[in-house]
């Protein structure tokens, strides 16, 4: 039901996140494979996107939280308690560099290094409700939203830099 994302995992194999739950089409002779929601393994059944995190796992994001494959041991969650800003996610993408970056309907979560970083509202984005991710080369990101488009991205500059570009905006 309402298939919304997809990941090839093999030659013959793939994923299919949907909102009636996460199934896997796999096998020497193809069948799907429905994925159980239960205490310490998928926490949802409301599967929203799907990404590939590393050689040998996947990400799961669901109205309850982010799932991540731990190859053939299981599943770790994050949830709130793990620091999770928002739960209800509709977006998964990962950048060339490991960062993980998660939509919502109330802005942009990043997780890099083990740390979740939260972005929306006026300052990062022209709307919370982020409906395209997609991570550059570069580090950066590029947000889509209903309000338009949203380049996310770090610069190092020095404190005087910083000073000048605040003077800028002040005057």
């Amino acid at each position: 039901e309402s298939p919304r994302s997809v990941l090839p995992t093999g030659p013959r194999d793939v994923l299919l996140a949907a909102e009636s739950g996460l199934f896997g089409l796999m096998g020497k002779r193809e069948y799907w494979l429905d994925f159980e929601v239960k205490l310490g393994g998928l926490l949802s059944p409301h599967t929203r996107a799907l990404a590939r995190f590393g050689n040998d796992h996947f990400l799961v994001a669901t109205d309850k939280g982010l799932n991540v494959s731990t190859g053939t041991t299981g599943w770790q969650t994050f949830t709130g308690a793990e620091g999770l800003p928002i739960l209800d996610l509709t977006g998964v993408a990962v950048g060339a560099d490991g960062t993980v970056w998660l939509g919502s309907d109330q802005g942009l979560i990043r997780w890099q290094n083990a740390r979740w970083t939260y972005l929306a509202s006026k300052r990062w984005l022209p709307a919370d409700r982020v409906t395209a991710i997609a991570p550059a080369a570069d580090g950066s990101v590029w947000v889509g939203t209903p309000q338009g488009l949203a380049h996310i991205y770090e610069q190092p500059m020095t404190l005087e830099a910083k000073a000048a570009v605040y003077q800028k905006d002040l005057e």
